[in-house]
């Protein structure tokens, strides 16, 4: 499993303790003091199979030659989706790191934000076979591609 985006590695625990899945996990992390809070206050390094992987998730997907059967993107700077997450390059990269399902996290608040959601579905529609999305909440939009 491949995590982009790991903040205070809720991920990781909910595939560990809540689904009980013992596949070993990738994650990246841009920020080293967010990765530093979440060994700290939030047992991260209790997860065993788990490789954290410091740095831009846009460029490591490009960097990793794994493929995973579950991919989750959670990229946000603040309120925002990160800088790059709306290309047709990143969709590309997403695509050759999954080999079953993506699960990719957006948050439209406003028309400029849905407008970049839009952009990411788009892009996944063309990378992928299929692609559902889920709204949550009326910001979030889950986009579900195989």
């Amino acid at each position: 499993m491949l995590v982009l985006g790991l903040g205070g590695g809720s991920a990781p625990w909910i595939l560990r303790q809540e689904m009980g899945i013992d596949a070993p996990i990738t994650a990246v992390e841009i920020d080293p003091v967010v990765i530093g809070i979440a060994r700290m206050h939030f047992g991260l390094d209790r997860h065993e199979r788990l490789t954290v992987i410091e740095g831009d998730a846009i460029l490591q997907v490009h960097a990793l030659r794994d493929r995973f059967d579950l991919v989750l993107v959670d990229l946000f700077d603040d309120l925002d989706l990160a800088r790059g997450v709306d290309t047709m390059g990143f969709a590309h990269a997403l695509r050759d790191r999954c080999s079953g399902t993506l699960c990719f996290n957006t948050v439209g608040y406003d028309q400029a934000s849905d407008q970049r959601c839009e952009r990411v579905k788009e892009n996944l529609l063309r990378a992928f076979n299929t692609v559902d999305e889920r709204r949550l909440e009326d910001v979030n939009r889950v986009f579900i591609a195989r």
